[in-house]
């Protein structure tokens, strides 16, 4: 993917309206609840919406005082354009819709029959899906558009509904048609056991977990406490990478080496599994895992309260560790309360080059209760004590 030029946010849980250019490394600060963290989740929705089957609240993501939200992102001149919409008669429709075109399409390439017989046996199928979501009384979530595509995400309470009838209902209405149009195949209910149906329907029923991050081109990282499994190839490759970043950035005291998520120190044959050492740690940790995972690759780093539980030291190894992933293709978002990350950020004490860097390319994105000011990062220093009164919630 290319950088992303401009980010339009209207309606998105407690933003109204925010609009900006954003710079390889883009510092969201404010008070407690404005919003800082709904610009990374805004970001991370509009690229990844297909990969989160599951929200707590689904409504809460469009504004109380709104019908629907949209975010717009551009990359040059290519833009992304999504809707959410709360509407459950819209849910209801898209719940039954998705549900049909995933039996259609099973039907379709299962089928000994010719095209009109399938048209008769999605009539009735029609009916039988109709009569099932009708069933359904909690259901709340969104419908998430872009361009006619639609993606159905559901709410945590819908998902685990014990009075939710059982999916078995639909599977025994459904097995007289399915067997006597299926090629011979006498697994039951193998609908249900393929991947035609949307995560949501497959057994268990409404027990679907959606990933904690997305991953791919745009990552959110709101834990910094967790660890992807690699390949014996990759995991080589990566701890060669990590390994040397823990010694640049000299993290740890008598660091010796890394081997799956356990570290060895000079003088210590017994290893420490990486969990069991410090936040700040970990925090270091965790991004120097996506910084080996890039290695060149173009990508979007939404970052949330990276700062926390972190002494001056590693303040200034995480400063360091923005600027070289800025200059090797990663687009940086995060938010932030820490008052040492900004004075670090802004720091007249700076080496030439990296304060030459900064300054071509950070800004400060202020939030104040839905609200936003964009700063460059000279303006950011003139107005510093103002931010740091901020990030004290004076």
């Amino acid at each position: 993917m290319e950088a992303i030029s401009n980010i339009k946010i209207s309606n998105f849980k407690g933003i109204k309206s925010l609009s900006f250019s954003p710079a390889n490394i883009n510092i969201i600060v404010g008070k407690n609840n404005s919003y800082k963290t709904s610009v990374l989740e805004a970001i991370n929705l509009c690229y990844n919406h297909k990969k989160l089957p599951q929200h707590p609240y689904p409504e809460s993501l469009v504004n109380r005082s709104a019908e629907n939200a949209t975010i717009e992102i551009s990359e040059g001149s290519i833009s992304k354009k999504i809707g959410i919409f709360p509407d459950s008669n819209l849910v209801r429709s898209t719940l039954k819709e998705k549900t049909l075109d995933a039996i259609k399409k099973y039907v379709e390439e299962s089928s000994r029959n010719p095209a009109e017989d399938i048209h008769n046996i999605m009539k009735k199928i029609d009916q039988l899906v109709e009569d099932y979501v009708t069933k359904i009384k909690t259901l709340e979530g969104v419908v998430i558009t872009e361009g006619r595509d639609k993606t159905l995400i559901l709410s945590n309470r819908t998902l685990r509904d014990p009075e939710i009838p059982d999916i078995f209902e639909l599977e025994q209405s459904l097995e007289p048609i399915i067997k006597k149009m299926s090629k011979g195949k006498s697994e039951r209910h193998s609908l249900f056991r393929a991947p035609y149906l949307p995560a949501f329907l497959r057994r268990p029923f409404f027990l679907h977990i959606g990933a904690n991050e997305a991953k791919g081109e745009v990552v959110l990282m709101k834990r910094y406490d967790n660890w992807q499994s690699y390949s014996e190839e990759q995991a080589v490759a990566l701890r060669r990478r990590i390994e040397e970043k823990i010694r640049q950035y000299e993290l740890l005291r008598n660091f010796d080496r890394l081997d799956n998520n356990y570290i060895t120190y000079k003088g210590d044959p017994k290893p420490e599994p990486v969990e069991m050492v410090g936040d700040g740690f970990k925090t270091m940790y965790s991004i120097l895992h996506k910084m080996a995972e890039a290695d060149g690759k173009k990508f979007t780093l939404l970052l949330d309260e990276p700062g926390r539980h972190m002494h001056m030291g590693y303040i200034m190894q995480l400063r360091k560790s923005f600027i070289e992933m800025a200059k090797n293709k990663v687009q940086i978002f995060l938010t932030t309360h820490n008052r040492d990350l900004i004075e670090d950020i802004l720091s007249e004490e700076l080496p030439e080059k990296e304060k030459k860097f900064l300054q071509d390319n950070l800004i400060f994105i202020k939030m104040d209760y839905g609200d936003s000011q964009k700063l460059s990062y000279k303006e950011a220093k003139e107005v510093q004590n103002e931010l740091l009164l901020d990030l004290r919630g004076v």
